[in-house]
């Protein structure tokens, strides 16, 4: 499990090779604009279910887990969140145990 921890995790570490593909480069067709260069880091696309800034709020929970001493992660979102989504997938593809406590109250109705 540690090795598969690590892959997961070593997608943002300095020693990821090539993050230039995360850099998308943006140009705009407007007058006196043509000196500007836009570059946009798409951290969307770092993975297709944990991506973006929920990657990196999770990464630093997984590491803590992966160095041991811990049984699991408990997390909390509310019923649309995804938050709740991206963590439930890392922590089942990395085989770590989860609790997940969805927010809300018995007059909303109940989701997916």
């Amino acid at each position: 499990m540690g090795t598969k921890i690590m892959s997961l995790l070593a997608i943002q570490d300095d020693s990821c090779q090539d993050k230039r593909k995360y850099i998308e480069p943006c140009r705009i067709d407007a007058t006196g604009m043509d000196r500007i260069k836009l570059d946009i880091l798409r951290l969307d696309t770092l993975h297709p279910k944990v991506s973006g800034n929920k990657w990196l709020k999770l990464k630093p929970w997984l590491s803590r887990y992966a160095a041991g001493g811990y049984y699991g992660i408990l997390t909390k979102g509310g019923p649309w969140s995804n938050h709740l989504h991206a963590c439930s997938y890392a922590c089942r593809a990395l085989g770590i145990p989860l609790i997940a406590i969805i927010k809300g109250s018995e007059s909303q109705p109940l989701t997916p």
